[in-house]
């Protein structure tokens, strides 16, 4: 074993990096708050293609997914339609969420041990140097830990000055997305 490292959170990018560090020889565990097969939200995410490729992943079942072709936005008067029409060879899939974590969730199970109903809440920092986790009241040291518990992580916020890392993202650099269908056919 190389090193131990904890990810905080069943994010994409911790998922798809659990898996890779636990095939390079990393004893990885992934602490993530919600239960088994409540992760995530009914969203979609657009996704490239070729992710899966690269990532050696194969294309979930289709029904979980669309080609994101040509578009219709209509304005919500009714009154205004913008239409986006895409090349095909660049069109992305349109997949739910879930159905792609609990892909990634599997795919990392294999390299990593995977926590649920394991809520961060805070750093272990010893001579200045994030050492680990608390999960539940637990220490869990670490030679590395990854935070990929979203933008309002509460890790980041504690992490020492020295670190130079803004503790809290500006309103502004906070996007927040609604989506609503309205007269939909």
């Amino acid at each position: 074993m190389k090193g131990k490292i904890a990810i905080v959170g069943a994010g994409h990018g911790g998922l798809v990096a659990a898996h890779i560090l636990g095939r390079h020889g990393y004893k990885v565990d992934i602490f993530e708050k919600n239960k088994q097969g409540e992760v995530s939200y009914d969203w979609h995410d657009d996704v490239t293609p070729h992710v899966f490729t690269r990532l050696n992943i194969p294309l979930p079942d289709s029904k979980h997914y669309f080609w994101k072709r040509d578009w219709s936005f209509v304005t919500p008067d009714g009154k205004s339609i913008i239409r986006i029409y895409q090349d095909k060879e660049k069109v992305d899939l349109s997949m739910e969420r879930r159905p792609l974590v609990e892909l990634l969730l599997a795919r990392a199970a294999e390299r990593a041990s995977i926590h649920y109903e394991a809520r961060a809440e805070g750093l272990v920092i010893k001579d200045k140097r994030v050492r680990g986790v608390i999960v539940n009241g637990e220490e869990v040291l670490a030679d590395l830990v990854i935070d990929s518990s979203g933008v309002h992580s509460v890790l980041r916020e504690q992490l020492p000055e020295e670190y130079r890392i803004q503790r809290r993202p500006r309103e502004e650099e906070v996007f927040y997305a609604y989506r609503a269908f309205y007269n939909r056919r």
